[in-house]
Formats: structure tokens, sequence, C-alpha cells
């Protein structure tokens, strides 16, 4: 990638974190809100049978309730798995299985390794749509991620 490139992209996720950061947890569930509702009522959301979605760290748009909305309409469900730099998206099986899970070092719910699980990468249906998070868009819906992969 470009140095010039780089440097920007990082100068930008510096001044989003610290926006997101300055954030109240009140703002923070009044957007996640109008982000679900828009999302539940996506014509792709509705069609949609096989969705993988991220589970929110601080921060980012709160995604319990999209993830309890896809487990209440009986649609298959998937969240990251990551183990080193492989990342798969495994089945949650309810609402129950989601709120036993442990969480990782970011202090984020994650399904272990030792537990065998659907993995959405390795079955012939694949995922319909994957709800994925971003620290900055832009006006055409270009994302930035935090840089990790």
């Amino acid at each position: 990638m470009n140095p010039a490139l780089r440097a920007l992209k990082n100068t930008i996720r510096k001044d989003m974190r610290n926006k997101l950061a300055a954030l109240t947890p009140e703002e923070i569930k009044h957007q996640s809100a109008m982000v679900t509702e828009k999302l539940l009522n996506m014509p792709v959301f509705k069609t949609s049978q096989n969705i993988s979605v991220y589970i929110s760290m601080h921060g980012e748009v709160c995604t319990q309730e999209i993830i309890k909305t896809l487990l209440d309409q009986k649609k298959n469900c998937y969240v990251p798995r990551c183990k080193g730099p492989i990342m798969d998206m495994v089945k949650i099986e309810s609402w129950e299985d989601y709120l036993s899970l442990p969480k990782n070092n970011w202090n984020i719910p994650e399904p272990t390794q030792d537990y065998p699980r659907e993995n959405a990468l390795e079955t012939s249906r694949g995922l319909d749509l994957i709800v994925m998070p971003g620290l900055a868009f832009d006006r055409t819906g270009t994302r930035l991620g935090h840089g990790r992969g």
C-alpha cells in the first residue's frame, strides 16, 4: 500500500477512535437502535436465512438485538471465531448459547475452539449476508475498518 495512503488511513482511524471514545453510553445505545432498526427493515435482511454478524465491543454499534432477532426468527446466526490469523464464522444455536459464550482477550464473547460448531464457510449454503463493523464510512459507503484484517 502507498505510504501516504497508509498514513492517511491511520490518521482517520485515530481521529474516529477519539470521536467514538467521546460518545456517551446513551448516544451509543440510541445510534445502535437506529442502525438495528434500519438493518432489520432492509429487504436483504428479511430475505436472508444465513447471516453472519460480528459481536460488538465497546464503542461499536451494539449487535445483541440483531443476534437476538436472528435467533427469534429461526435464521441461521453465525459469529466470528478466531484462531490466530484464521477467522471462521460459526453457528450460534440459541440466545442461551450466545449468553454462555466466554469472553476473549478483547472482552468480546467468542465461541471456544474446543466446542464443535457448524462453520458457514464450510457448508454448501454459505452466507447470504455479512454484518461487519466499520470505523468510518465515506458518502458512497466505502468502509474503513479497524486495520486488523
